[in-house]
């Protein structure tokens, strides 16, 4: 893997949500619907699609997969794309590493 463009065009959006929260509460053409994961909601308004990513419409905070995950857990942009590539499976050489380090 050579940099976080090519990460997150391995991982799609609904792959790694469901992966970290589970089944949507519902589904329908416009994505995969979530209660959010970052506040207490009654109802689904975390959307995710695979063409336009996540985006929770109670904050209007849009994210990609890598965000996504730092917001989740809390964590630094690198921690989040070596928990994604360890998670999923995705090797990282010591150069990718090296050119990630620069974001």
């Amino acid at each position: 893997m050579n940099n976080k463009d090519e990460l997150k065009g391995i991982l799609r959006p609904t792959i790694v949500v469901q992966h970290y929260l589970g089944q949507p509460v519902k589904s329908n053409n416009l994505g995969m619907w979530y209660k959010s994961p970052f506040r207490s909601e009654r109802t689904a308004s975390f959307l995710v699609n695979d063409v336009k990513g996540i985006h929770d419409f109670g904050t209007s905070e849009h994210y990609d997969v890598i965000s996504f995950i730092q917001e989740l857990y809390r964590i630094d942009f690198i921690s989040a794309v070596n928990k994604l590539s360890y998670d999923f499976g995705i090797s990282q050489d010591r150069e990718s590493s090296k050119e990630l380090e620069k974001y």
